[in-house]
């Protein structure tokens, strides 16, 4: 009989499983140390026996001041009268969500839906249903998602 459990247990020979501190092998860092500070007295030695070399003094020359611009004249701007102006209403071009048949600059028809304004075209949707239509205030036309002629299978923004 076979019994299975989730219950995981390590293989591991008996010495690995039981380790005390007293078995490790530490390693004597003394050799290390000791060549590190005779190494640093060395270099230091060697700084202190060679003299700094001075760089030869330069002559500084002292630039000419350049010359003094006119003061400048101050004129004052005429203030307009500061008047409330009513705020810009968005009015659409025709009612979103109008269904309608457009004529592609290749002649076909293509039935549209009107779906709103967008700033510029590169406002434009990267995704969408074809025949959506969205008219752009940038360059005042409309754009369609349609396919790009007559019986292709890739669908780009025409304008009709």
């Amino acid at each position: 009989m076979r019994v299975q459990t989730d219950r995981f247990e390590t293989v591991l020979p008996k010495k690995a499983r039981f380790f005390s501190p007293s078995q490790s092998k530490a390693k004597d860092w003394r050799p290390v140390i000791i060549t590190g500070i005779a190494a640093l007295t060395l270099i230091a030695a060697i700084k202190q026996s060679q003299p700094p070399v001075a760089a030869p003094a330069k002559e500084s020359v002292q630039a000419p001041a350049p010359p003094r611009l006119p003061d400048p004249i101050i004129t004052p701007v005429p203030r307009l009268a500061t008047t409330s102006a009513p705020r810009a209403q968005l009015l659409h071009i025709r009612p979103i969500g109008v269904f309608e048949n457009d004529t592609m600059p290749d002649g076909r028809v293509l039935g549209t839906t009107y779906k709103g304004e967008l700033a510029n075209v590169a406002s434009l949707p990267k995704f969408g249903q074809p025949g959506d239509m969205w008219y752009t205030r940038a360059d005042g036309h409309c754009w369609v998602l349609a396919p790009i002629y007559a019986g292709s299978q890739t669908t780009g923004w025409v304008d009709p």
